[in-house]
């Protein structure tokens, strides 16, 4: 027995939603990467990053001193890619949504229900291997919170990308 349009729709559509929303807190958070020196810990994050002292902790928005090197670079490219992860995201959950509640699918709303969800996808593996990359690759910094969300997100993004796929 199949299953039908609707159902995958709606849970595509759910998964998208979350795969968003983890998206969206992992490019937020500033703990893609953490050190701990003595008692001060210090996370960095696509934005910003932080230093915390036992009762203080002080966060400032990062800023490329040598615009030109590598790292400045990654950090742009993870910025763009987890931003339009988040983007494809969403609309992949209206996508999936509008195709599970119409009873009659135009053919580009079918071909947009398997195109933005691997497009959202493609970005965000992007993004999220190159933000671990920017804070884990000849640091000391070890992988953080906002890094393994962004993994979570990922994997929902996969799972609903394959819902899709799944559609007739």
């Amino acid at each position: 027995m199949a299953v039908s349009r609707r159902i995958l729709g709606i849970g595509g559509s759910l998964l998208m939603i979350l795969a968003c929303i983890l998206y969206i807190v992992s490019n937020a958070v500033p703990i893609w990467g953490t050190v701990k020196v003595g008692q001060a810990t210090n996370t960095i994050g696509l934005w910003q990053g932080c230093i915390s002292i036992p009762g203080y902790t002080q966060c400032s928005a990062l800023v490329c001193l040598l615009p030109g090197s590598t790292p400045c670079i990654k950090n742009g490219a993870a910025r763009a890619f987890v931003t339009l992860a988040c983007i494809f995201s969403a609309v992949a959950a209206l996508c999936l949504l509008a195709s599970a509640i119409l009873t009659d699918v135009s053919k580009l709303l079918a071909m947009m229900v398997k195109i933005v969800p691997f497009s959202s996808l493609l970005v965000g593996v992007i993004g999220v291997g190159v933000g671990i990359n920017l804070v884990t690759y000849k640091t000391v910094f070890s992988i953080g919170a906002a890094a393994i969300v962004g993994i979570l997100a990922l994997i929902l993004n996969l799972a609903g990308t394959i819902l899709a796929f799944l559609i007739q």
